[in-house]
């Protein structure tokens, strides 16, 4: 087996976009006290991670602090995660900041292990982030020559054991008190750690640690738990800075968008509903729904949808973060589509009603449906915001409330059909119905009553 280790660094500056400006910038464990990532320019000013945030502050006085939150981190790691599983398979996660993804079962498809490789990177390049890798027999391996910076995809064991004793017993995952024991018996490096047999290392540590130590060389092979997405899209996204107007917020909703497409294509679904939930500094969060007439995957679909709902609303206060959910997937309609039927007309229908829905709010938005009445008079109906039933479209396009005498010479092309019904609530008829076409080339909808009178009950389109 072959493992890659992707050791994201600075994950929370990342996906904030802080790396990407010119100020300095750092991470903040408050629980520990200590700066726990930083960027290049606040490595400039000599900032640490593991230094105090008065020390921090003292060295870089403009440094902008960013409140470390792991369960974050861990959601904006799964979403690589995500994006990832479209090119792999075998993926591990390893919180908070962590991938594995195992290399030789792909050289099928990608043809050699660097193939394998560039796809993976190609695939991370668009998200921005910064990592450090290396690979190796096991995942344990491998990580430990990403904590080293090797920085190397190897697939030779030689070139992995010669990278590996150049490893500090630092680079191991061992608490301190096992590290210390260590360095009084002189042992500073792998190349002497690993040198020793079971049997020694068994007097010095227990069952765990030796099974972590015979996989970190490759004697044993841990099974692991493989990543799998999740069956609801929820992505939280912190903004660089405090925002006022809601246009600014289409930059990350955009981004969203694209990881909630990702979601889908992978499921092959389309989603109807969306929820943004907006996040404010010393106010509860604003949830603003966004409604398609029709399931959509795609991003600019849901961008023009979304950027109409938010010009409807005032932010209550600056935003500082957002999080977009998905909660209810839908089966994608395409085999159900007739190859030789336009339904570009249906769709667009659809489309409008979202953007009208989504300009004018839902209860503003209604269509004229067909009511369940064999009567001209009462068949036309104030329906909800779904579009109007097939069922009516051999029908005038336009019916009166109120059916107008016939004053205008007309000639008639189609008729008569009979109608006779109502008798249940005493306001029976009996019509001929017929389609008339005028002298100015119209066609109506016509009929005469048991009296013989002609009376107009509609226009045809």
């Amino acid at each position: 087996m072959l493992w890659a280790y992707l050791d994201f660094t600075q994950l929370t500056l990342d996906l904030s976009g802080s790396e990407r400006a010119s100020a300095p910038a750092a991470v903040y464990n408050e629980q520990e006290n200590v700066i726990v990532q930083r960027c290049a320019e606040a490595a400039k000013q000599g900032i640490m991670p593991g230094m105090g945030l008065a020390q921090a502050a003292a060295l870089c006085p403009d440094v902008t602090i960013t409140v470390y939150v792991r369960d974050k981190e861990v959601e904006h790691l799964h979403s690589l995660a995500a994006r990832l599983y479209q090119i792999a398979s075998d993926i591990v996660v390893i919180t908070p900041a962590a991938l594995a993804i195992r290399l030789d079962n792909l050289c099928h498809y990608y043809g050699s292990v660097a193939a394998t490789w560039k796809a993976i990177v190609s695939e991370l390049a668009p998200m921005s982030v910064n990592f450090a890798y290396a690979s190796s027999w096991s995942v344990e391996c491998a990580r430990v020559l990403a904590k080293a910076n090797c920085n190397d995809i190897y697939t030779d064991k030689k070139a992995i054991s010669a990278a590996l004793k150049k490893c500090q017993i630092s680079h191991l995952d061992l608490d301190h008190s096992q590290r210390s024991t260590l360095h009084r018996v002189g042992i500073f490096t792998l190349e002497r750690l690993l040198s020793l047999s079971v049997s020694e290392l068994g007097k010095r540590f227990n069952n765990q640690t030796i099974r972590y130590l015979t996989a970190v060389r490759g004697d044993a092979y841990p099974t692991y738990l493989l990543y799998r997405p999740a069956e609801r899209f929820v992505r939280h996204k912190d903004v660089a800075y405090e925002i006022e107007n809601t246009q600014h917020l289409l930059p990350y909703i955009t981004a969203l968008l694209e990881d909630l497409a990702v979601f889908l294509r992978l499921r092959n679904k389309v989603v109807s509903d969306l929820s943004i939930n907006l996040y404010y500094r010393d106010q509860a969060a604003t949830t603003v729904l966004v409604r398609s007439a029709v399931g959509l995957s795609n991003v600019k679909q849901w961008l023009d949808i979304a950027s109409l709902q938010l010009e409807n609303i005032s932010l209550d206060a600056p935003v500082i973060s957002l999080r977009l959910c998905a909660d209810e997937l839908q089966e994608h309609d395409a085999a159900n589509q007739d190859f030789f039927q336009d339904r570009h007309q249906y769709f667009a229908q659809k489309q409008l009603m979202s953007r009208l829905q989504a300009r004018l709010g839902d209860h503003n938005v209604i269509v004229p449906a067909s009511g369940n009445d064999h009567r001209m008079e009462r068949q036309t109906e104030s329906g909800g915001n779904s579009a109007a039933d097939t069922r009516s479209q051999w029908l005038p396009a336009i019916r009166l409330v109120a059916p107008a005498p016939l004053t205008t010479p007309c000639h008639i092309t189609f008729g008569p059909v009979r109608l006779q019904t109502g008798w249940w609530d005493e306001k029976a008829v009996k019509r001929d119905y017929f389609i008339a076409k005028t002298q100015s080339g119209e066609f109506i909808q016509i009929f005469r009553n048991a009296r013989q009178h002609w009376f107009i009950q509609g226009y045809y389109a």
